[in-house]
């Protein structure tokens, strides 16, 4: 799967052991753009909702940024705790990468698994 995984977590993990638990093998390939790992902003930012048209935020990056950053921390760590429970491989993918970076260096790392 390759997706952001944003929305409804619990329900995700729910469908994705629902998958696992059928004996299917699974990958999921969490896709970041570097801004929302970093949250790099320091002036006046207006942020638009990509979901929602015309629903935009014009905010004080200052105000929000740890906020932010706690929040997708934990974000993350519940995605890989759930994934990890459940058996399913995780792989962090960042847009500026190449994408064939990020997937030999998964497929590498499986080589070495027992």
């Amino acid at each position: 799967m390759i997706s952001d995984c944003f929305g409804d977590l619990p329900g995700l993990l729910a469908s994705l052991a629902r998958l696992r638990h059928a004996h299917h093998e699974l990958v999921v390939f969490q896709v970041w753009d570097r801004d929302e790992l970093e949250f790099p902003f320091r002036q006046w930012t207006r942020f638009d909702c990509l979901e929602r048209d015309a629903l935009h935020r014009l905010v004080d990056p200052a105000q929000l940024r740890q906020a932010y950053l706690d929040n997708v921390r934990r974000f993350r760590e519940d995605l890989r705790l759930g994934c990890h429970r459940h058996r399913i491989d995780l792989v962090p993918m960042v847009t500026d990468q190449p994408y064939a970076e990020a997937l030999a260096g998964y497929l590498a790392l499986r080589r070495r698994r027992p």
